[in-house]
């Protein structure tokens, strides 16, 4: 622990002014007028004197300790504008306005710079409390740039110059005796408190002296206190997810969905994560906490249902930012993909042969069982599906597919991510399936579809997961338009048919930095001066494949590198 002493008489006096300026502002900050706190400071430190009998050392934490006792049981006062920045003041408003637990914890650890440990000390919290709390005093604040201005108000609070007066910090030493000389004489028996009082003050020393002997001890019990939490805390993560999908039951008896969900064993991978931590005890005596709960929190993100990553998106839409819709979406989407497919597998392996029988759903239409009709299991399956805004759905009146729903859910997500992005949305829809099943039943909406798409990629970094699985449906829609994956746009008078030569003219007029376009122009030029009966590239498409030739378009005509 920090200490303010042993030092040359100068060097303690800027230790103390230091302590003492971190000390107003935590006053400040607990919602005591600016205009007091200077005040306030001084009265803390001569009442401090007092009761400790100190005059050359002082331990920070116990005197954040003391601080903390006393101004947490204080009503913030409404304060004035404290700051030049309007943000500032209306942060320092809502820092001010958090639970008194939550509130000391980010002030503490954002603006005092003190350790778990240290923290622990200071408001008597569990560690784990601690992080917990911090984690939902950030989340509250509802805005991913909020480390950043935690930050910048920190600065402005450290450009705001100390009130109090040095030689106020401690009362004469006068005070401090005339304090212990007006304490009433009681002659024998007050000889044998203070007798007593002497011996529990050795007897303390020398706890206190075991106690420091015995740190590693502490340090490694704290640890692996520490560790049996995480692992806990993690149980109840990751079962309550399962749950909440409705996938319980087939994880635990298939575990190998589990992969298709997070590409991994996640869980086997975070039973690692214990055993590395086990192992760094077991060798250091203890753990880096902070740096722990940093990997403890990358594995809760990894296993956040796609529902709670939409929420935070409802909480604070981003419509107006390309950047953070991008961002979105590169979390969002990797979810979303993964949900899907484990409810495809789960639905489609012949587990519930009662979805073999159903018959008379029509396309589109989805598949709403009565009560008793199915297994408790499939009806667990079918509302954790809806909880994720999957239901089961028709295509061509086929063995219905777990599609996202076309409904306010999905309409809200679309309108709170940029206009660009909201192509992103309609992959996993009805109406992008049924345009792949069907081409020559809608090929004016699949042209439009992939302008939008187009639109989007050529901004976009291929290399992240977003834009990857945009990309592959984009060219499994480009290829649908030219008939390339069933052969639809050839007539029986073996000329291509007049809506795919309409459909063609479209995506070769979409302009001269379309990648599309480059492409389609070409064909569609050499089709037209043979009558629609052959195009030699387009026969070098179907022979060769078209992704070379569209990768290299998309390349050629990115807005963005790579």
């Amino acid at each position: 622990m920090e200490r303010v002493g042993d030092d040359s008489m100068e060097e303690q006096k800027d230790r103390l002014m230091q302590l003492a300026g971190r000390i107003e502002q935590l006053a400040i900050q607990f919602g005591i007028p600016a205009e007091d706190a200077g005040v306030w400071t001084e009265t803390f430190f001569q009442k401090y004197q007092a009761e400790h009998r100190m005059d050359e050392e002082l331990d920070k934490v116990l005197v954040y300790r003391s601080v903390y006792e006393r101004l947490s049981m204080r009503e913030p006062t409404l304060m004035k504008e404290l700051f030049r920045f309007e943000e500032d003041n209306e942060l320092l408003g809502r820092l001010t306005d958090l639970p008194i637990k939550m509130k000391s914890v980010i002030l503490l650890s954002h603006f005092h710079g003190l350790s778990l440990e240290e923290i622990a000390h200071v408001t008597g919290l569990d560690e784990q409390d601690i992080y917990e709390l911090e984690r939902e005093g950030i989340v509250r604040f509802n805005d991913q740039l909020i480390e950043k201005k935690l930050s910048l108000l920190q600065k402005s609070f450290e450009r705001i110059r100390p009130s109090f007066r040095y030689d106020q910090l401690f009362q004469p030493q006068s005070v401090v005796l005339q304090s212990v000389q007006s304490i009433p004489k009681k002659h024998g028996k007050y000889k044998k408190t203070i007798y007593l009082w002497t011996i529990a003050l050795l007897l303390l020393v020398a706890v206190s002296f075991f106690w420091i002997t015995s740190s590693t001890e502490y340090k490694a019990a704290s640890s692996a206190k520490f560790i049996a939490k995480l692992e806990k805390s993690f149980d109840k993560e990751f079962q309550d997810r399962l749950e909440q999908s409705g996938l319980e039951s087939l994880i635990e008896r298939e575990p190998m969905m589990m992969n298709y969900l997070y590409n991994k064993d996640i869980r086997k991978e975070f039973d690692m994560f214990l055993f590395n931590l086990n192992r760094v005890l077991e060798n250091e005596g203890h753990v880096d906490k902070k740096k722990a709960l940093k990997q403890y929190d990358e594995y809760i993100e990894e296993i956040k249902l796609p529902s709670e990553v939409a929420e935070q998106l409802f909480s604070r839409p981003v419509k107006n930012n390309w950047e953070e819709s991008e961002q979105f979406v590169e979390r969002y989407i990797d979810k979303l993909f993964r949900m899907q497919g484990v409810y495809m597998y789960a639905l489609s392996s012949g587990e519930f042969l009662e979805l073999s029988d159903v018959e008379g759903i029509v396309d589109g239409e989805t598949f709403l069982p009565t009560k008793g009709s199915i297994s408790d299991e499939l009806m667990s399956v079918l509302k954790g599906m809806e909880s994720q805004n999957f239901f089961l759905t028709s295509i061509r009146g086929s063995y219905p597919t777990p599609l996202f729903g076309t409904n306010e859910y999905s309409d809200r997500l679309i309108r709170s991510v940029h206009p660009d992005f909201g192509v992103y949305i309609k992959l996993y829809q009805y109406d992008f399936y049924k345009m792949i099943d069907s081409p020559n039943q809608s090929l004016n909406v699949s042209v439009d579809y992939l302008k939008e798409m187009e639109n989007l990629l050529l901004k976009s970094e291929r290399k992240k997961d977003g834009p990857d699985y945009l990309y592959g449906a984009y060219t499994w829609l480009f290829m649908s338009i030219l008939g390339m994956d069933s052969q639809n746009a050839i007539g029986p008078d073996h000329r291509v048919k007049k809506e795919y030569r309409e459909a063609w003219r479209q995506v070769a007029s979409l302009g001269s930095d379309s990648p599309a376009a480059s492409i389609v122009a070409k064909i569609v030029q050499e089709m037209e001066s043979d009558g629609w009966f052959y195009s030699p590239y387009y026969e070098e498409l179907i022979e060769n494949g078209i992704y070379r030739d569209l990768d290299q378009a998309m390349s050629r005509f990115a807005k963005r590198p790579e």
